[in-house]
């Protein structure tokens, strides 16, 4: 879930989501994801680990809001 809330409605939405299908949701916001660089200063925040832990899945859903 790639929300700047994480108890707002896409939250909710996607905690309806996981309630009925048994699925994990993974918050963005608990991530510590920097910025892609060439020079690779960011290889230890949590990217590599978060898609590793992605990958692990079938079927994925990504969650954002819609901001009108």
């Amino acid at each position: 879930m790639g929300s700047s809330r994480s108890d707002g409605e896409t939250s909710k939405m996607a905690e309806e989501l996981a309630a009925h299908s048994g699925s994990k949701i993974i918050d963005l916001r608990e991530k510590n994801i920097s910025y892609f660089d060439y020079e690779h200063k960011n290889l230890e925040d949590d990217f590599f680990s978060t898609m590793e832990e992605i990958l692990e899945y079938e079927n994925i859903v990504f969650a954002s809001p819609v901001y009108w």
